[in-house]
């Protein structure tokens, strides 16, 4: 399996898992391969309907063609895959500093 596989089965496999929660803006942020345990460590990125904030009304005014909503926050989620049989072992929080 290499790595455009990879990324393609893990974010499949997150906007199955996440599929009631209406995941939108889903995507790559980080890929490594992991020697010592022969597997892809695929972190993804997405919203989801809570991560959302309403703008005002005054916010909205100076411009009619901004989205009413917009993004907050975004999850992250590291998908761990074995690189020997495309088998999905994990999927974990990814922990963000600094922000």
């Amino acid at each position: 399996m290499d790595a455009k596989e990879a990324v393609r089965l893990a974010k499949d496999y997150v906007k199955d898992i996440f599929v009631e929660e209406q995941i939108t803006n889903v995507g790559l942020e980080e890929i490594e391969f992991n020697d010592d345990r022969d597997c892809w460590e695929i972190t993804i990125g997405f919203s989801r309907q809570w991560d959302y904030q309403t703008r005002s009304a005054f916010e909205s005014a100076d411009d009619p063609f901004k989205t009413q909503r917009r993004p907050r926050t975004r999850s992250f989620k590291v998908v761990n895959i074995d690189a020997s049989n495309a088998k999905v072992l994990s999927v974990k929080n990814h922990e963000v500093t600094g922000m």
